[in-house]
């Protein structure tokens, strides 16, 4: 009889999230920290191809911080994703809490606009992963104990991934627009390769089955 991942025991879920945690956590970490040069030349060709001197000067500025200051980046962005990563547990119970409706607060506008930034980012990658990650949250979601997992559950999934990227660029431009040029520049990558990465975990998954 072939097994299903439901019928996989705790400790075996256990050791194939550490796998899976562990595929993407080193991968693209390797996948960020070679983009510098890479994203270095693009922004050259974007240079070129402006007549716009402030734009240019902008452009300018970010090539010379891809080739000096990458690392402070590399370094902000592994530590929120290992944060982030750790989520990816197996739990006796999945239970979505309700919102408080004390929490809310009404933003100002720089946090409303790096919502929509962020958004905006998540959304476009996160429709570039969608043929894996629609195959990946169910798997992820049964590992981790949810008898109904929903997008947004999986620890894996680009949200996570996003959010990283985006403390690396907070990390090196705290101005959202000088963030939000870099995340354009990335986004583009994370877009190509992360689908990839996405079917390795997912092929992980399947030969456990």
């Amino acid at each position: 009889t072939t097994r299903t991942l439901t019928d996989i025991d705790r400790q075996t879920s256990e050791k194939l999230l550490r796998e899976c945690r562990d595929l993407l956590e080193h991968d693209l970490g390797e996948l960020i920290e070679e983009l510098a040069p890479v994203i270095a030349e693009e922004v050259l060709a974007l240079i070129d191809s402006t007549r716009d001197e402030a734009r240019k000067a902008e452009y300018l500025r970010l090539r010379t911080d891809l080739q000096s200051r990458w690392e402070t980046l590399t370094s902000a962005y592994r530590e929120e994703l290992g944060g982030q990563l750790q989520q990816a547990k197996v739990v006796e119970t999945s239970k979505r809490e309700s919102p408080n409706l004390a929490d809310l607060e009404i933003v100002d506008d720089k946090d409303l606009a790096e919502q929509i930034v962020m958004r905006e980012f998540v959304g476009r990658v996160s429709e570039a992963c969608s043929e894996e990650t629609y195959a990946l949250d169910r798997r992820i979601g049964y590992l981790n104990g949810s008898k109904n997992p929903v997008q947004g559950d999986n620890p894996f999934g680009p949200e996570t991934v996003c959010a990283a990227v985006r403390a690396g660029c907070s990390a090196l431009y705290p101005d959202l627009d000088q963030q939000t040029l870099l995340l354009r520049q990335l986004e583009r990558h994370l877009q190509s390769e992360l689908p990839h990465l996405y079917r390795a975990i997912n092929e992980v998954l399947i030969e456990a089955a």
